[in-house]
């Protein structure tokens, strides 16, 4: 499969200095596995996660200065969870270069969405390692953070936890973050202050 390196970079918006590991973003371990043992994104991805959560945590923090620990987390928890790192490489079109095997591309839209959020993060490391964390919080500003994904799926989570709060509520619940939308589950009864 040829890998179209300049374009892949002009849809980034950051030029590699590392074309090695540009390609080993994009290298889905199934298309590895069938190229002899090319480097894929699995290291990447692991180290990503943890670039992409600092990255988001310090964000937050700026953004709601007044927000308590809980609120944040789950603010948190919304904005990198599979479905917006996902949607922000499909409306980026950077899917469009990551390297499947032959096997793999045959398998289901879902599982495809699994891997952009895998590239999402293999991308975030691989920014850090060739240009620092400044580029990697202008790419997460630009394609995560701009989308701003939370303004609606965190608003409605505000505002269920702000009602709680103001009516003097302790809920005992757990918050069930899906793809889709935000379902609470009550585990206990609830009990007032």
């Amino acid at each position: 499969m040829i890998f179209f390196m300049h374009e892949c970079e002009e849809v980034l918006g950051y030029t590699f200095k590392d074309k090695v590991l540009l390609r080993a973003c994009f290298t889905h371990s199934s298309y590895a596995h069938e190229h002899g043992g090319e480097k894929n994104n699995e290291r990447l991805e692991f180290f990503g996660d943890s670039i992409l959560g600092f990255v988001t945590a310090e964000y937050l923090m700026a953004k709601y200065p007044d927000l308590d620990e809980g609120r944040l987390t789950a603010y948190k928890q919304q904005l990198v969870s599979r479905e917006p790192l996902s949607r922000a490489i499909e409306k980026s079109g950077l899917d469009q270069f990551l390297m499947y095997g032959e096997g793999e591309k045959k398998n289901s839209k879902e599982n495809h969405q699994s891997a952009n959020e895998n590239l999402y993060e293999a991308i975030v490391a691989g920014i850090y390692i060739d240009g620092g964390i400044e580029e990697v919080k202008k790419f997460v500003k630009r394609t995560l953070f701009s989308k701003i994904n939370i303004n609606s799926s965190l608003l409605i989570l505000h505002l269920k936890i702000t009602i709680y709060y103001s009516l003097n509520i302790i809920p005992y619940f757990s918050i069930f973050l899906t793809h889709r939308n935000i379902t609470i589950f009550r585990t206990k009864k609830t009990r007032f202050l």
